[in-house]
């Protein structure tokens, strides 16, 4: 006789039961057996557990009972009933009363069993949220807030599984449990149950068929870092991320595998499932400049920067086709999804983290002393045949020459110190959680001047399932608050004025002007950046049926900015008319971004093997930037200078506001076939404002599957050494971009100097009706083995793209009154590949000891195969001539740079006809002498990291490592070593001095001539170097405190930690940080920090 299985409906009220008593009072008449229950409930906290189809027929009940047993009450209540009723762990549990039944077999009918207990870690500290599944059927539950469980189940055979995220699943039969039962859950080794984000919901890392890697807030919090993108850094296979410069709010750039377009490969960032645009530069003003230093570059502008990431819960990284296919065009250049911490069921807690440290410079050239530089400067005017004249301070006795001042520690030495103080609140039931948190970032710059950044920001999420699990929403929002009066000026450009020069600024703290100009001018500029950043998400979901859902997920973001620049009457020289250079801006900017993205989906179990999962839907967001810049100069006071109207000079403002739309349809199936064989298959289509009406709308998709090996029996036999092994690979086609929107218009500015007396307008850019997407092709397969029980993990991915049509800025000629325009270019063709591994080991696990190993490197590559015209170099219709067949397109073409000739100790350089000579720029064809080429792409980077545990003790660090060609320091600095106030580096001290002097370094000179070579010198092949290095760029431990002491000061937890961001640097290469190989900008700080975390 078959036995119908009936899912049992708990109907469950939570009351506090700890101060309650078990007596009842009560008095009724003729009334329905809930309504008892109710009552009962509410006097005594028992949770009454029933299937509504039992209590249906119940007789109606009449009852008067005064502070009497509950025991002796329910025997009333169910006297003259159908029904029977036990006492389980403060549970009543009502059933029918049991009628054997004798089956064909002679078997008796077992009645229901009812499990009642708790899950654990192997601590001992209880597991909210386990799943606790019935085998061989869809029926589950879960663990409440206390990790608490009370299940029925109506073979006493059954088999119950118990899981949870990050631990081994554990099957125990119904028949060896009892009452109240604990069921202790040991620590997944491996990472295949890892829950990895996807566009719409999450898999696991065993059962996706593409390629995501996720970082979680366990990694995260190990970095004493301001912005997310730093922990990131060479953590995960295919990610590049390269800060651009050490002060605060600096920039960062990123990229997703090999740059797969000529215009740019910016990736998709996405937190909480709304776009935000950490990808996009924001429209900061340019850094300070003054006349006695060049430009530097934009040291502002990430998103990321305002989003707190002790609120981020993880960080994944979609990387293939089939991972970013439901991302469509926006996703073609990778997608980087961040997801916020939420609510949870659990008791409710308040977390306190605290931290305090400081920031020092890290990797800066060796300069030149006094005596060393003073060498060199009489040897240049020797060399020259002249002697020091006047303006050659340095020599003619005006400045001492056995005065030594160390640039780098006057400007940079001191220490910014870094603060932060995090709070979360969170707690909730089984359908209702809640997390409210705040925190303050105090960062102080290290360079003269100093100033600083306070962070500041407030969130919430909220979330609530119906009791009957039909509908679930959430709802979160972040505001945050930034406010940075740092100097927006690098001092590293003032390292290399002469080591015997006066300090520029006088015992009053005025600034000495002899020299004309001052390179601390720059700290009497006035500077305010407010920075306000809202997140706002709202999930909806609501089950149609079992199988059938509908999903709506809603968006708003909002940056804003008001940056306010001022360079008074003291940044510069004094003279008469020095009021007429002060100088006011105002800069105001916000970018903000609407979407909806509602979607429906099916998923069903067909013939208990295959499971299939379908949605279809669309995504709808509208956007917009806008910038207000205003300009005043010549104030009549010094005190006006926080109005730019106010300035009695000319007053510009330039206004820009740019709408952009993006729409898009999707649908995809998903198919896996007893775990084994799994299917996924995207169709999009996308429509951008960056092309006309004819061209807006692009079709996309992708196929991918992957094969799990170790599920075929005869895999099976090996499965105490290979106890997992899944091949997966993936196809699909994408478009890009990636060029700003309306590019198929034609666009007009106001002219800056009045026509007539009147503002006129003026072409800005010229119409391309014919804009359509660039097409990109991607390929990819991976494979994932796990050995020894999950100890060792080893991951590996070979992927190709081909980009055709690619978007390109084109010259054309100058008779349309522009010299280029974008375009696609029809036959061109990209080509970009490579290789990414990971290595996973525990390499000792006891049960007070752990020592883990992550092992990861990415070796990136592109070629150019086609481009029309790049045959004939003269004709070519281009705009950037480093483009070569067969070669990368992040290359750049160089000089043949032949050493220092020995007899003359010029730089020498071979021409494109072979000639070798001591060549200078007039001498030298821009386009055509350049014959070499190298490519200023990582070659390699990846990272080894280690972590151990001793029982509450913990230990981390992590090396970092980068394979490139960059620049040399000298390569930099447009004239030859021995000028006046221009310190060299240490490199100098190996110069040519006599012919047969075998040397790269040129012999000195003080001649301004010497700008003709060096120009050529810094574009050869001589000015760039194999920049490999590796860094500890991460070490951290903590200790987390134990005993009863704890519990009764009311700390449910207690740790203190120490944490260190960028430690040391090796390599051979000792110019500039070899991160971010910029003369111009700071590079990455040294940071130490360390904190305590406590929950009440």
């Amino acid at each position: 006789m078959k036995i119908t299985v009936l899912l049992m409906v708990a109907v469950i009220l939570h009351v506090s039961a700890s101060t309650l008593a078990q007596k009842v009072t009560l008095s009724v008449k003729n009334a329905p057996l809930v309504d008892v229950f109710n009552k009962i409930n509410s006097q005594t906290g028992y949770d009454f557990l029933f299937t509504t189809s039992i209590i249906k027929n119940a007789n109606p009940v009449t009852l008067s009972a005064n502070n009497e047993e509950l025991n002796e009450v329910l025997q009333k209540i169910f006297a003259g009933q159908s029904l029977d009723f036990s006492i389980e762990n403060k549970s009543v549990v009502v059933s029918v009363k049991p009628i054997p039944v004798i089956l064909n077999t002679g078997v008796v009918k077992a009645a229901p069993v009812l499990i009642s207990g708790k899950v654990v870690d192997e601590k001992g500290n209880t597991i909210p949220g386990a799943t606790i599944r019935l085998k061989g059927s869809n029926n589950a539950w879960t663990t409440n807030a206390q990790g608490q469980f009370t299940v029925v189940v109506l073979d006493p055979k059954s088999i119950l599984i118990f899981s949870f995220v990050g631990y081994q699943a554990k099957e125990v039969a119904v028949a060896d449990l009892k009452n109240p039962a604990t069921i202790v859950l040991k620590e997944a080794v491996g990472s295949l149950d890892e829950v990895q984000v996807l566009a719409y919901g999450t898999t696991t890392k065993k059962l996706n068929t593409g390629n995501v890697i996720t970082v979680t807030s366990e990694e995260i919090e190990k970095h004493p870092v301001s912005n997310v993108l730093q922990a990131l850094q060479n953590q995960v296979p295919g990610l590049f991320i390269q800060q651009n410069t050490g002060n605060i709010g600096g920039a960062f750039s990123t990229q997703i595998r090999s740059g797969s377009s000529i215009v740019g490969s910016n990736p998709l960032f996405i937190v909480d499932g709304v776009q935000y645009p950490a990808g996009q530069s924001l429209q900061f003003l340019n850094a300070l400049t003054n006349s006695a230093t060049s430009n530097p570059t934009n040291m502002f502008g990430n998103a990321l920067n305002y989003l707190n990431p002790a609120d981020i819960e993880s960080v994944s990284i979609l990387k293939d086709a089939d991972a970013t296919a439901l991302y469509g065009s926006r996703g073609a250049y990778g997608v980087i999804i961040i997801t916020t911490k939420k609510g949870k069921p659990g008791d409710a807690s308040l977390t306190i983290n605290g931290t305090d440290g400081v920031t020092v410079v890290g990797k800066l050239p060796p300069l030149l002393n006094t005596d060393q530089y003073l060498e060199i400067r009489r040897e240049a005017f020797k060399n020259d045949g002249v002697t020091p004249g006047p303006a050659d301070l340095d020599l003619n006795g005006t400045w001492p020459t056995d005065r030594y001042t160390d640039w780098r520690k006057y400007y940079l030495g001191s220490s910014g110190q870094d603060q932060k103080l995090n709070l979360t609140y969170k707690g909730g039931t089984e359908l209702s959680s809640y997390l409210m948190s705040g925190s303050l970032h105090n960062q102080r710059s290290i360079q003269k001047g100093k100033g600083g950044q306070i962070d500041g920001d407030m969130r919430f999420d909220l979330n609530s399932t119906s009791k009957n699990k039909k509908f679930f929403i959430d709802m979160t929002a972040t505001y945050a608050l930034s406010r940075n009066n740092a100097i927006p000026y690098d001092f590293i450009l003032a390292l290399t004025q002469a080591p015997n020069a006066p300090v520029p600024i006088l015992p009053d703290g005025s600034l000495d002007w002899s020299l004309g100009t001052n390179p601390a001018a720059a700290i009497n500029a006035l500077y305010l950046n407010t920075n306000n950043n809202f997140l706002s998400n709202l999930t909806l979901r609501y089950n149609i049926t079992k199988d059938l859902a509908f999903n709506a997920v809603f968006g708003y973001t909002l940056n804003t900015n008001k940056e306010f620049r001022a360079q008074p009457t003291s940044y510069f020289a004094p003279s008469a008319t020095v009021a007429t250079q002060a100088t006011s801006t105002i800069n105001t900017f916000n970018n903000r971004a609407t979407s909806i993205d509602p979607n429906i989906t099916y998923n069903h179990l067909f013939f208990n093997k295959l499971t299939a999962e379908s949605r279809v839907g669309f995504t709808a967001q509208d956007g917009n930037n806008y910038v207000l810049r205003t300009t005043g100069t010549n104030f009549n006071s010094d005190q006006l200078l926080v109005s730019p109207t106010s300035a009695s000079g000319a007053v510009v403002s330039t206004y820009a506001n740019t709408p952009t739309r993006y729409l898009g349809a999707f649908i995809y199936g998903r198919f896996n076939w007893d775990s084994k064989y799994i299917l996924s298959l995207n169709g999009r289509r996308d429509g951008s404002t960056a092309f006309g009406p004819a061209h807006r709308f692009g079709n996309f998709g992708s196929v991918a599957g992957a094969w799990i090996l170790s599920e075929e029996s005869w895999m099976k036999k090996i499965s105490n050494v290979v106890n997992f092994a899944k091949i997966r690979a993936s196809y699909g086609t994408t478009g890009g971009d990636q060029i700003g929107s309306y590019g198929y218009l034609n666009t007009f500015g106001i002219t800056g100097t009045p026509y007539a007396g009147s503002i006129g307008f003026t072409p800005s850019r010229i119409a391309n009706p014919d804009l359509h997407w660039e097409s990109k092709k991607s390929e990819e397969i991976g494979t994932t083995l796990q050995f020894l029980k999950g100890r060792i993990e080893v991951d590996g991915s070979y992927y190709r793209s081909w980009t055709t049509d690619p978007l390109y800025l084109t010259a054309i000629s100058s008779v349309t009154g522009f010299t280029s325009v974008t375009s696609n270019t029809p036959d061109a063709k990209l080509l970009t590949w490579g290789y990414e591994a990971s290595l996973s080991t525990t390499n000792i696990r006891t049960r007070n000891f752990k020592w883990s190993t992550f092992i990861n490197i990415t070796m990136p590559h592109s070629k150019l195969l086609s481009f029309p015209g790049l045959d004939n170099l003269n004709s070519v219709n281009l705009t950037n001539i480093n483009l070569r067949l067969g070669k990368p397109v992040t290359g750049t073409l160089l000089y043949n740079y032949a050493g220092v000739n020995p007899q003359t100790g010029n730089y020498s350089f071979i021409n494109a006809q072979g000639v070798k000579g001591d060549f200078t720029a007039l001498q030298m064809n821009s386009v055509t002498d350049r014959t070499e080429f190298i490519d200023r792409a990582p070659r390699y980077y990846g990272s080894f990291n280690n972590d151990f545990t001793y029982k509450n003790l913990s230990l981390g660090f992590s090396f970092i490592f980068t394979s490139r060609m960059g620049p040399t320091l000298e390569s930099t600095q447009i004239l030859l070593p021995g000028q006046f106030n221009v310190n060299p580096i240490a490199n100098a001290l190996n110069r040519w001095q006599k012919p047969g002097d075998i040397t790269d370094e040129p012999k000195v000179s003080q001649s301004f001539l010497g700008i003709l070579s060096k120009n050529v010198y810094s574009s050869s092949t001589g000015a760039w170097v194999n920049t490999t290095y590796a860094r500890l760029q991460n070490l951290n431990m903590s200790y987390n405190f134990t005993g009863k002491w704890l519990a009764k000061a009311g700390i449910k937890q207690l740790s203190m930690f120490v944490r260190g961001e960028n430690l040391f640097t090796i390599s051979k290469y000792k110019d500039l940080d070899p991160e971010n190989l910029n003369n111009n900008s700071l590079g990455p700080l040294r940071v130490f920090t360390g904190g305590l975390n406590i929950t009440l």
